[in-house]
C-alpha cells in the first residue's frame, strides 16, 4: 500500500496500484501499469466553483447530469452519501463507450473533487478498490 498526497485529499493505493503520468490532464493511477483494468483519475475544481457546490442538496443528481455533459451515457443510476472527506454524489454510466463508467463528486469543507473510473468491468475487483480508494480519500 501507498499513500499519496493530491490537492487537497490524501489517498492509500493497494498493493500494485500506480500513478501513471498524465502530463496536462488529471492525476491518474491505474491497477496495472497497462491501464486494462480500469483507469481511475482526479482533480480538484477551482476555489472559485466550491460555493456553488456546497449549496448542491443532492450530489448525485449533479453526478449524474456532469456525466451526461461528459458524454458517458444518458443511461445512469445514482447514490448519495457521507465519506470520509464529507459527502459524495455517485453517479454510475451504462451503455456508453466503456462497460464501467463511475463518477464521483466529493465535497470536504475546503474543497470540491471530480474522480472518475473507467474500465472492462464494472463488477471487478479493480473496480470495487476504486470506490474504496475514492470514498476513502481523507483531507491531507
Amino acid at each position: 500500500m501507498a499513500t499519496i498526497a493530491l490537492d487537497g485529499a490524501s489517498i492509500t493505493l493497494p498493493g500494485g496500484w500506480v500513478e501513471h503520468p498524465n502530463p496536462g490532464g488529471p492525476r491518474e493511477f491505474r491497477a496495472s501499469a497497462s491501464g486494462d483494468t480500469g483507469v481511475l483519475q482526479f482533480s480538484q475544481f477551482p476555489d472559485d466553483q466550491l460555493g456553488w457546490f456546497t449549496v448542491q442538496p443532492d450530489l448525485a443528481v449533479v453526478a449524474v447530469d456532469l456525466g451526461k455533459r461528459m458524454l458517458f451515457s444518458d443511461d445512469a443510476a445514482s447514490k448519495a452519501g457521507a465519506c470520509n472527506m464529507g459527502r459524495y454524489g455517485f453517479a454510475m454510466f451504462r451503455g456508453g463507450k466503456f462497460p464501467a463508467m463511475f463518477l464521483w463528486l466529493v465535497l470536504s469543507r475546503d474543497a470540491a473533487h471530480l474522480w472518475t473510473w473507467l474500465g472492462p468491468d464494472p463488477t471487478s475487483p479493480d473496480a470495487q478498490a476504486a470506490v474504496t480508494i475514492v470514498l476513502g480519500a481523507r483531507e491531507p
